[in-house]
This record gives C-alpha cells, structure tokens and sequence, in this order.
C-alpha cells in the first residue's frame, strides 16, 4: 500500500484538514483511501509518540502518567499491535493509507527520530509521500501565542518572538525538510505554501487533496469551521487568569478538566478575526529567515527567491502582555 503522511508544521490548518479527512471516511473508503484512526481518530497523535526518541518525554505521555522507558516501551507495543491490527482489518479495495500529525513538525525534530519513523512505515508501505504545509515564521510565532494559553500555559508574546530566529530548529524549516527530505527522499516530499493565494482554488481542502488524487475534490465535503483559531485579546486575559488559578494538572498529575472546559468555553466564544505581528518584529523575523527561506524555495519548490511573501504594511496585534 502506499501512505501519504501529513506531518504539519502547525498553525497550517491542520486541524481543519484533520476534521475533513474524519467527516469524509466513508467517501474516502469508496475511492480505496483510508484515514489512519488507532492513532487519533483526528490528530493521529500516537504516532509522532511512537517515534520520539526513548528520553524524550512530552505532555503527550504525561496526560497518560508514562514517565519511564518501560512505560514508554509498553505503550510503543501497544500501539504497534493496534496499528496492524487496523491494517488487517481494511476492506480489500483499500490502496492507500492517509496519516496526519502536526507533532512530527513539533516533536520529532532529530533526523534519527525521523530515520526511526521512517522504518517503521517502510516496514508496511512500499510509497510513501510526505506532505507539509509552511507559514511564514513570525505568523507563526504569533498565532502559537493564542494556541500556547489553550495548551495551559502562560506565555510571553516578546519572549516568543524573541526565540523565533534560525538557529531554532522549530522555526527552520529549510533544516527541518533537509532531514525529512535525506531521510524520506526529496522527490517524496510535497512542500506546499500556507497562503490562500498559494492554494488551488484558494481552499485549502481542495490544495491537500490535488496532493493525493484530484479526482477526491468534488466528493469531499468541505470543513467550512475555522478550528484552533486564534483567541480574541479577551479572550487572552481570560484564558491566562484560567491558567494562573487552575493549572493544566493537578498535584497528583491527573490533568484538570475544569480548567479544560473553561479553556474550550472561552475558545468557542472569545475567537480574534485577526492575528498580526508588530511590524518592527515580523519584519525583523522576515530579514532573519529570508536566506534559509530562498534556500527551500530553491530546493524543494524549483522557485527564485523567498518562498514567503514579504511582510506587508504595519501591523498590530491582540495579544496580552505578561510578565514572565
């Protein structure tokens, strides 16, 4: 079979993608596509956690209360018996496998974590395809400000922007796809822009799919909801007040649901129209990033120049600022 991996970066819509692909499951099937579910029925988290490096333990693990290689290695079995068994079970016109994490882009970060994943789906796949979508940083860098309060934390904006510079692998991504590309091979790799000028038909559905089978276009129904959006600089204040009186866990480590709903209330009803940069900053970033940026565009694009427009008119930003 062959497997066309999504791997992020985040803040591309990728949890629009996810919602897509998992309201459209039955007409994926009917066209011999099937959408990963052992690993997430959404985000097929499981996945980059299956591939993390045995030292390397994130949030991931510690909402489960895995904390120790043999914990770690339990849940890798685990997992891997699901997965074959998932495969097993397919219907017999299935060709294709779809997988979809934006934590490769977060999480595995080492070219051996990405040689090890690699491994480990060449092992059921003989193509496999490797799909990413690319914002300019520093709309990253903010847009991760709103998403950092959901996540329980208590961020500095001035911080963030600070830390968003090349030698950051986050933020590198020329680096990031040089690793995936020596690993997964170039010519496997389908780079695509996060803009919607950039997208076919300027949708973004319709953009992933041309990368799999066009012909899924017209059958797809569309994700029209915005998911993971930005908060509202209200929206800010009340998630970061959240975050302070009820941390993401509790002292036994059991993860706070009343902060979880709080958080999702104030998601769905305190959501920014707009997400924009400082000016001074995000042209600054620009600058900072304009060689690794041509660097992919000539490599993985076959284009002159920088891949990301550059940073327009000025800028403002609802963001809240903190202290810490």
């Amino acid at each position: 079979m062959k497997l066309y991996l999504h791997i992020g970066t985040e803040k591309t819509g990728t949890k629009t993608i996810q919602e897509t692909l998992f309201q459209n499951q039955s007409v994926l099937q009917k066209n011999g596509y099937h959408f990963l579910q052992c690993a997430g029925t959404r985000n097929n988290r499981k996945l980059p956690a299956y591939c993390m490096a045995d030292e390397n333990f994130d949030d991931f693990f510690r909402d489960r209360k895995i904390s120790t290689l043999k914990g770690k290695k339990k849940f890798q079995e685990k997992f891997k018996s699901d997965f074959e068994y998932e495969l097993r079970k397919l219907p017999n016109n299935i060709h294709t496998i779809i997988a979809s994490s934006e934590h490769f882009h977060s999480r595995i970060k080492r070219k051996n974590e990405i040689k090890y994943a690699f491994d480990f789906f060449s092992k059921y796949f003989n193509e496999i395809d490797v799909i990413c979508y690319l914002r300019e940083q520093s709309a990253t860098c903010v847009s991760l400000y709103s998403t950092a309060i959901k996540s329980g934390h208590i961020p500095n904006l001035k911080r963030m922007l600070s830390n968003c510079v090349p030698s950051n692998r986050y933020y590198n991504y020329y680096e990031m796809l040089c690793n995936w590309g020596e690993v997964f091979g170039l010519k496997n790799c389908k780079i695509r822009i996060f803009s919607k000028e950039k997208f076919l038909n300027e949708n973004l559905i319709d953009d992933f799919f041309s990368q799999i089978n066009s012909s899924l276009i017209h059958q797809i129904a569309k994700e029209t909801e915005k998911r993971n959006g930005s908060l509202s600089k209200l929206g800010q204040y009340l998630g970061l007040v959240t975050n302070i009186i009820f941390p993401k866990y509790r002292r036994n480590g059991d993860i706070n649901q009343l902060r979880t709903k709080a958080i999702s209330a104030i998601s769905r009803n305190f959501k920014a129209t707009k997400e924009k940069a400082h000016t001074a900053s995000s042209n600054a970033i620009y600058a900072n990033f304009a060689e690794s940026n041509t660097l992919l565009n000539q490599k993985f694009l076959n284009k002159e120049g920088n891949c990301f427009k550059e940073v327009g008119a000025p800028r403002s930003i609802n963001t809240v600022k903190t202290k810490k």
